[in-house]
Parts: structure tokens; C-alpha cells; sequence
């Protein structure tokens, strides 16, 4: 899959460093793991960029059926959960690692491409909250989903039915 390419693994360490020095999400102030996982994943793949521009985000066929099969079997982590994490996803233990980082990857997908474009404009205005954030203010899991919330203005039962019915209907690219 990609993320086992060097080439896309600098991309996506590259993307977290441009996160931290850029200021946008500085590592130092415990920003939600999804959001520094995701938006790490959705850049990470070097053959979406060419020279007429980029195609961000082309869908990794074996994340999206690993997802959409956690969603058959109603396996994913509850998005309460991952919203508060601020710690490794290593954390949740080896079975759940790659489902936070798949989960992670869609929630981004779903913000900035999903059928709702209100929410591309308030996740632009959480990243800027969420870079403004300093590395001695006190946040647990309950301020990190409270902050998702207060960012996107529905209550989570709801926004977390629109973002799984969204993981469900993503189609699977061809086989390349």
C-alpha cells in the first residue's frame, strides 16, 4: 500500500514538519492526533502532485476497504474517542493503529471533500484555532472534542452518522 513507500512516508513527514514550522499545528501544544495524522495522510501520496497542478488525495484502496469493512462490522473507534486523543495512536494498541490512521484519514477527506461545504470553511477556521493554541494550556479529551463540536456546530451523534455514511459510499478505485 502507499503509506509502506519511502517516497510517500517523506511526504508525510514532510507535511507534519511544514504543520509545526509553518505554525499551523505546532508539535508542542497536544493538537488531536487526528488531525496531525490526517492531514499527514491526505498529503502523503507524491504521484497526486504534477506539474498542471495537484490532484490531492487520491483514495488508497486498501484504507478505504479496511474502513468500510470496520464499518460492516461496526469496528470503528467511536469519534468521541479519536477526536480527544492527543497521544500516539500506538497508545490504542496494535490492532486499532491502522484504523485510527484510516479513520483520521477520512475525517479530513470527509471535512475538506465531503458533500457538506460548510464544513471545508469551519475546518480552515479550526486549523487556525487549533494553531493558536499554546503548548502551556491545559487540554484534555473532553476540551478536544468540545472544540471539534463548538467548531462545527452539531451535536457529535449527528456528525458522526453524516461522516460513517460518507465512509461508506467513497468508491473504490480500480486496481492500478
Amino acid at each position: 500500500t502507499a503509506k509502506a513507500e519511502p517516497r510517500h512516508r517523506a511526504f508525510h513527514e514532510a507535511t507534519h514538519q511544514l504543520c509545526d514550522r509553518s505554525g499551523l499545528l505546532p508539535g508542542d501544544a497536544g493538537h488531536p492526533t487526528w488531525l496531525v495524522e490526517g492531514l499527514a495522510l491526505f498529503f502523503e501520496d507524491p504521484e497526486q502532485w504534477t506539474t498542471a497542478g495537484s490532484r490531492v488525495n487520491a483514495i488508497d484502496r486498501d484504507r478505504i476497504e479496511d474502513l468500510q469493512e470496520a464499518l460492516r462490522r461496526d469496528r470503528l473507534l467511536p469519534l468521541q474517542a479519536l477526536l480527544g486523543l492527543a497521544t500516539s495512536f500506538f497508545s490504542l494498541g496494535e490492532q486499532r493503529v491502522h484504523l485510527a490512521y484510516a479513520e483520521s484519514w477520512a475525517l479530513v477527506r470527509f471535512l475538506l471533500k465531503g458533500p457538506v461545504p460548510e464544513h471545508r470553511t469551519r475546518f480552515f477556521k479550526y486549523l487556525r484555532r487549533q494553531g493558536m493554541i499554546r503548548a502551556d494550556e491545559e487540554r484534555n479529551e473532553a476540551r478536544r472534542v468540545g472544540e471539534f463540536v463548538e467548531a462545527f456546530d452539531q451535536d457529535l451523534a449527528t456528525f458522526e452518522r453524516g461522516w460513517r455514511e460518507f465512509v461508506r459510499a467513497i468508491p473504490l478505485p480500480d486496481r492500478g
